[in-house]
């Protein structure tokens, strides 16, 4: 099962960070929009999140990730 459809910060064997928890508790679900622009730069979609992934600029790499993890 992909990502697309289900919470943010859904996993709840997972400690997400505050900012996660937050988006999780307002009811952002994972939209392929979402994850791409979360892929593109995480911290200025969810500042204080504790990913530490550097943002992926590339809009193909980001496009490639989301067939991955979109389960498409």
């Amino acid at each position: 099962m992909g990502l697309i459809g289900r919470p943010v910060a859904g996993d709840p064997a997972f400690d997400y960070s505050p900012a996660l928890r937050t988006a999780r508790d307002r009811g952002d679900l994972w939209t392929s929009d979402r994850l791409d622009l979360f892929l593109a730069d995480p911290e200025a979609m969810y500042p204080g999140q504790w990913m530490g992934s550097p943002p992926i600029r590339s809009a193909k790499q980001r496009a490639d990730l989301l067939c991955v993890l979109g389960g498409q």
